[in-house]
C-alpha cells in the first residue's frame, strides 16, 4: 500500500472516531445538562481534562481497529510467524519501501499509547507498568488477528509497538520531568531521550550501510535456516568444490526527472502532452497519463522499463500474418531496438513478442520480453517493454557448487519453489537433480549471479535459489 493510501486510510478512520465522538458527546450532555443537573438536581462537576482525554482515546482506538482490524481481507488463515526479527531480515533482504514501511509504521503507530498510558494514570507513570500493559495491548491485538484471520500474528509486530509504546512513554515523562524540579534533570531527560534515540541511530545505521554497500541485497536470500531434522538430502550431481570468478552487470535506474523527460518524448510522438494532474506516483512505478486519458505509459525505476498504450476506436485485427521485420521496424519508430539475438513469436491475434533469457550481445547482456499490438493500418497500439539492458560491471570471487549445495544442506536456503500440489505438507525429502548458474536482480539494480538447483521436493518438481557472490 502506498504512503498516501495509508495517510488516507488514517485520516478516514479518525474522522469516523471525531464523528462518533461528537455524537457520543451530545448524548452525554443532554443526559448531564437536563437529565442529571435539571431534573435530577446533581452536583458534581465534570472533569473537563478526563473528558478531553477520553475523546482522543477514543479516536486513536478507531484508528487503530480499524487500520489493524477492519481494513484487511480475511484470507490469513489463522497465520503466525514467532521468528524475531523476521520482517527486519525480509526488508534488508529486499530493502524496498514496501517491506521497511509497515515496520516503521508499527513503531509509529503505538506512541499514542505510550503518551496517553501516564495520562491516564498516576500508577502508569511508573515504566514496568506502562511497559506491561503495552505489552498486553500489542498482544491483544495480534491475537485478535489471529483469532478473525485479519492479519498475521506475528512477534515482529509485538516488538515494533511495544518500542513505539515505549518511546512515547518517555516523551510524555520527558514533559513531566521539565515541568518539576527534580534532581539531575538533564540526566534523566537524557536518559528518556535514549530510546527514540537508539531507534533513529539504528534505521539511520541500516540505512547508511546499505548505502555504501557495493551491490544490492537479494530477496532470494535466507532470513534464517530452515530447520532440516528429519529431512533427507540428496544428490546424484557431481558437485565442482573451485570456487571461480563471474561477471556482475548494471541495469538503467530511472529517477522521476528521466522518467518524465522519458514519457514526454514518447507522448510527443503523437503530439500529445502529459497531463500533470493525473500522474500516478508509486514506490517503484510512475505513471503518466494524456489529457484524454487514451494515452498512457507505465515506468518501472528500476530496469527502466515500461508499458506503453494507446486506444483508438478503431478495431484491431482479429488475425494477422507476421512480418518480424515490420514489427522491428514499427517499433524502431519509438526508438527501439530489438535486441539482435530476440526470439520473435506471433501471439493470437495481433499480438507479438520478441523474448531473450540472459542472452549476451557483445559486452552487454539482455533479459526479459516485450510484447506489442497493432491496428489494422500497422501503427502501434500497446509496447510492454520488459527487456532489461545490462551493461558488465566487473568480475567477482563467487562459491563453488559444492559450497552452495552445503548451504542447502545446512538449511541455509530461503524456502524451495514447489508446485501447490504440495498444499502445506511438510518437507520430508529434497533431492537435488540440476544446479547451474543463473543471475537475478537484486535491490540497486544489479544483475547479480546466483546457483539455481533443480529439485525434487516430496517427489514434487521445483528449485532453489542460492546466491552465488562471496561475502
Amino acid at each position: 500500500m502506498r504512503l498516501d493510501s495509508i495517510t488516507n486510510l488514517g485520516m478516514n478512520y479518525l474522522k469516523v472516531g471525531i464523528v462518533l465522538v461528537l455524537a457520543i458527546a451530545i448524548l452525554f450532555a443532554v443526559n448531564y445538562f437536563l437529565i442529571y443537573k435539571k431534573l435530577l438536581k446533581g452536583t458534581k462537576k465534570l472533569n473537563k481534562r478526563k473528558l478531553a482525554l477520553s475523546a482522543v482515546s477514543f479516536c486513536y482506538f478507531i484508528l487503530v481497529v480499524g487500520a489493524v482490524l477492519l481494513d484487511r481481507g480475511s484470507h490469513y488463515y489463522s497465520a503466525y510467524d514467532l521468528q524475531l526479527f523476521n520482517s527486519y531480515l525480509d526488508a534488508w533482504n529486499s530493502f524496498s519501501k514496501v517491506a521497511w514501511r509497515p515496520i516503521i509504521l508499527n513503531i509509529i503507530m503505538f506512541v499514542p499509547i505510550g503518551i496517553l498510558l501516564p495520562l491516564w494514570s498516576e500508577k502508569l507513570k511508573t515504566f514496568w507498568k506502562a511497559f506491561a500493559a503495552s505489552i498486553a495491548m500489542t498482544f491483544i491485538i495480534e491475537f485478535c488477528q489471529l483469532l478473525m484471520k485479519r492479519g498475521i500474528f506475528e512477534l515482529d509486530d509485538i516488538f515494533d509497538n511495544t518500542l513505539g509504546a515505549v518511546i512515547g512513554y518517555c516523551l510524555i515523562m520527558i514533559i513531566f520531568l521539565l515541568r518539576k524540579d527534580v534532581k539531575k534533570k538533564g540526566l534523566k531527560v537524557a536518559a528518556c531521550l535514549s530510546p527514540l534515540l537508539l531507534t533513529l541511530g539504528t534505521f539511520l545505521g541500516i540505512f547508511a550501510i546499505y548505502n555504501n554497500q557495493e551491490f544490492g541485497n537479494l530477496e532470494e536470500n535466507y532470513t534464517y535456516k530452515q530447520n532440516m531434522k528429519g529431512i533427507t538430502v540428496t544428490s546424484e550431481v557431481a558437485f565442482d568444490d573451485k570456487g571461480s570468478t563471474a561477471e556482475v552487470f548494471s541495469s538503467k535506474v530511472a529517477t522521476k526527472e528521466e522518467a518524465y523527460d522519458f514519457a514526454e518524448k514518447f507522448f510527443g510522438k503523437f503530439s500529445e502532452e502529459i497531463d500533470d494532474s493525473m500522474t500516478d506516483v508509486y514506490d517503484d512505478t510512475i505513471i503518466y497519463y494524456s489529457k484524454d486519458r487514451f494515452t498512457s505509459i507505465w515506468i518501472d525505476f528500476k530496469g527502466f522499463t515500461y508499458s506503453f498504450s494507446k486506444h483508438r476506436e478503431e478495431e484491431k485485427n482479429q488475425a494477422t500474418t507476421a512480418d518480424e521485420n515490420k514489427i522491428k521496424s514499427a517499433l524502431k519508430d519509438f526508438g527501439i531496438d530489438v535486441p539482435e539475438k530476440a526470439v520473435f513469436k506471433a501471439k493470437q491475434g495481433n499480438c507479438y513478442s520478441f523474448e531473450v533469457s540472459k542472452t549476451k550481445v557483445e559486452e552487454e547482456l539482455y533479459d526479459g520480453i516485450l510484447t506489442c499490438e497493432d491496428y489494422n493500418d500497422g501503427t502501434i497500439s500497446r509496447i510492454d517493454n520488459k527487456i532489461i539492458e545490462y551493461k558488465p560491471v566487473k568480475d567477482c570471487e563467487i562459491i563453488s557448487e559444492a559450497e552452495a549445495y552445503n548451504h542447502i544442506k545446512e538449511g541455509k536456503f530461503k524456502n524451495c519453489i514447489y508446485t501447490e500440489s504440495m498444499n502445506n505438507e511438510a518437507i520430508k525429502s529434497i533431492d537435488v537433480q540440476a544446479v547451474k548458474l543463473d543471475y537475478i536482480s537484486d535491490s540497486k539494480g544489479f544483475f547479480q549471479p546466483v546457483y539455481r538447483f533443480d529439485i525434487s521436493v516430496n517427489d514434487v518438481s521445483g528449485y532453489i535459489i542460492i546466491p552465488a557472490l562471496k561475502n
